[in-house]
């Protein structure tokens, strides 16, 4: 009969993943976990970010679990791919919903905000995103907190680099797949540097990803006579770009948004992006006993150093998890009001704190290439990194 039984939840629990597992463990006698989601692009030619997101949600995750989750209860992790397609936001967190999944940390692009916004107004859930910066979901208050600086004060922030460098004329080649982020930072930075006497010569929206297309683009901006070129787009696209300007023998300096930082920008990019200055989310000189611990297990499991994106999704599920064991459950409402009224919190490289809006006020620090590694260097003094005039 036991075997029989427990035949039949193996069946069941392969139809409906979640509420198998649910009812696993309560004929085991062990109290249901809380399932928390992560949504994000894991699959595709763009899915590092998510990818290092989910595999640091993992680590968090276990971490909890070991030391002893929910009052005893563990968290079960509740993964989904949106694969890159803001069209498919909608319909996982009607998934997440049907599986009694209430907290979802995730979103790691902002195009994937306003599907994911809307899709959630009507349902009691609360969504958590470590890397939506875009200002278009600044100071609402809805169902959605992100635990990132707004692309506005990166954007300021690298206006005010170019500008202390001496640079006037600047080109901007902005990436299309994700203008929800990417033209929020051209608008910006446009307006900053305009105020500080430089000048906008040169825009592109890529639309086209190529060789051949990069190509056009670096003749192009060359023609312009820009002075340095700022690229708001993925590591892999910034590299690309930079490669053809470089083939052309162009000694216009480069410079980035946060997106361009990651690994692939150093894997693709070679000798070429020797120099490039990048925004970076805040980074310590000399690392934290917290952030050196994390990084090694991340090694260790994964064989490869943690992206600013699993850094992010870390600390957005530490805070998760700290709501829910400070509510002791998974109620929305409860542990959206409990993470704005804490407001302040400890990340793997610096502490943070949350507006009432659920909107994170985060420094920024600079990085430039320098044989083959991000190398941090000082942002111009002034005004704080991060910000805001």
């Amino acid at each position: 009969m036991e075997k029989t039984l427990f035949k039949g939840l193996r069946l069941f629990s392969r139809a409906f993943p979640i509420l198998g597992c649910l009812i696993i463990l309560a004929a085991c006698g062990e109290e249901k976990p809380i399932g928390v989601g992560f949504v994000g692009c894991i699959s595709g030619n763009e899915s590092l970010m998510g990818v290092s997101a989910r595999k640091s949600m993992e680590i968090a995750v276990d971490e909890f679990n070991r030391d002893g989750g929910v009052n005893g209860r563990k968290v079960l992790m509740v993964v989904k791919d949106n694969a890159c397609d803001p069209e498919k936001v909608g319909r996982l967190i009607g998934e997440f919903e049907e599986e009694r999944v209430r907290v979802v940390v995730g979103l790691m692009t902002s195009n994937m905000a306003g599907p994911a916004i809307r899709a959630a107004s009507d349902r009691k859930m609360l969504l958590v995103s470590p890397t939506v910066s875009t200002d278009a979901v600044s100071d609402l208050d809805d169902n959605f907190l992100r635990l990132i600086a707004t692309a506005g004060s990166q954007a300021r922030d690298l206006s005010r680099v170019i500008a202390a460098e001496g640079l006037e004329r600047i080109a901007v080649l902005y990436d299309a797949s994700n203008l929800e982020y990417s033209e929020n930072v051209y608008l910006h930075f446009r307006e900053a540097f305009e105020k500080s006497g430089g000048k906008i010569v040169y825009t592109n929206l890529l639309k086209e990803k190529s060789a051949g297309a990069y190509l056009g683009i670096a003749d192009e901006t060359i023609k312009s006579g820009a002075e340095a070129c700022l690229i708001v787009a993925s590591g892999i696209e910034g590299a690309s770009i930079i490669q053809q300007f470089r083939k052309q023998g162009s000694a216009v300096a480069f410079y980035g948004s946060s997106w361009v930082k990651s690994n692939d920008f150093l894997k693709h990019g070679g000798r070429a992006i020797e120099g490039a200055r990048l925004i970076s989310n805040y980074e310590r000189r000399v690392k934290s006993e917290a952030y050196r611990a994390f990084e090694k297990e991340y090694m260790d499991r994964y064989y490869r150093k943690p992206t600013y994106g699993s850094i992010y999704a870390y600390d957005a599920t530490k805070v998760v998890l700290s709501a829910l064991t400070a509510v002791g459950g998974d109620d929305p409402e409860i542990i959206k009001a409990w993470i704005i009224n804490k407001s302040e919190f400890q990340g793997l490289e610096e502490a943070f704190s949350v507006n009432r809006f659920g909107d994170a006020i985060r420094a920024h620090s600079l990085v430039e290439v320098k044989n083959g590694k991000f190398v941090i260097v000082d942002i111009p003094r002034g005004q704080e990194p991060g910000e805001d005039n």
